[in-house]
């Protein structure tokens, strides 16, 4: 079974039976032609069909609000009909109302298992008829809106989640950017300096050694004032690059100050740091 995807309803009129179409399956053409007269004069617009196998063919290719079906009829009747339609996820919520001429328990509990939502007995009054029909085409209007807020609020908590992610991932790049060098990539000033002060503590409660290297381009200024500040850009870049790869993992590096660094040593004595 393949279906249109169900065109959205307009709630500008409220509960206007117009905006309502129906479907109605009964193998006798006389009940067919009343039905759809008592319907259309309440501004229901109805379809008709003369058994389940045609019910199923207009349902699956139209859009439909609600369904009055016979549960005996020839070929294909209501309990298979129903059964078919409750397979399908398109159309399974569409509500099914019976009509029949023998009211037995045992017919009605069979309907019901089927996946009717309600049963009408032959002959039935008009009033009775529309009264049923309206109440089921609220029903499915409130099931409706209720589906298409929680689809809305699902839609709403993932944008949050998703801003929430973006959120989190510019926050990591501030905190980023205000501990990071932006020329070489290394730890600044600020930053190194928590990492000092952390390292000292741990040296405090421990007592293994650390040790602090002071590095500094030579000549730096004359090598700029000859060359420019581009070149000397590029000589602090690879001095950095020359430096991290030079030392262990868990060695900090960090730009101090103009052409000075700063290099933290854990778990390093003065032997080792010289």
């Amino acid at each position: 079974i393949r279906r249109k995807q169900p065109m959205k309803q307009s709630t500008d009129h409220g509960d206007d039976p117009l905006e309502k179409r129906i479907l109605v399956i009964d193998d006798e053409k006389n009940m067919q032609h009343m039905l759809a007269r008592l319907l259309s004069k309440s501004g229901y617009d109805v379809v008709t069909a003369g058994d389940g196998r045609e019910g199923v063919q207009k349902l699956a290719s139209s859009n439909f609000d609600f369904v009055l079906c016979d549960l005996k009829m020839p070929g294909m009747d209501g309990y298979e009909f129903c059964a078919r339609i409750r397979e399908h996820p398109d159309l399974r919520s569409i509500p099914v109302i019976f009509l029949t001429a023998k009211a037995e328990m045992a017919d009605v509990l069979r309907g019901f298992e089927a996946g009717g939502v309600d049963y009408i007995s032959k002959p039935f009054s008009s009033v009775e008829l529309e009264a049923r029909v309206r109440t089921h085409l609220a029903l499915r209007h409130a099931a409706v809106e209720l589906d298409e807020r929680a689809l809305a609020l699902r839609q709403a908590h993932q944008l949050v989640q998703e801003k929430n992610r973006q959120l989190e991932a510019a926050m990591r790049e501030i905190q980023q950017a205000a501990r990071t060098d932006p020329l070489t990539g290394l730890l600044n000033r600020r930053a190194m300096q928590e990492k000092l002060e952390e390292e000292f503590a741990r040296f405090e409660r421990s007592g293994n050694s650390f040790s602090v290297l002071y590095i500094d381009i030579d000549h730096f200024k004359a090598f700029n004032d000859s060359h420019g500040h581009d070149c000397g850009d590029r000589v602090l870049v690879s001095t950095s690059e020359v430096m991290t790869s030079s030392l262990r993992e868990i060695d900090i590096t960090s730009r101090w100050g103009g052409e000075e660094f700063l290099v933290l040593l854990p778990e390093t004595n003065l032997e080792g740091a010289r």
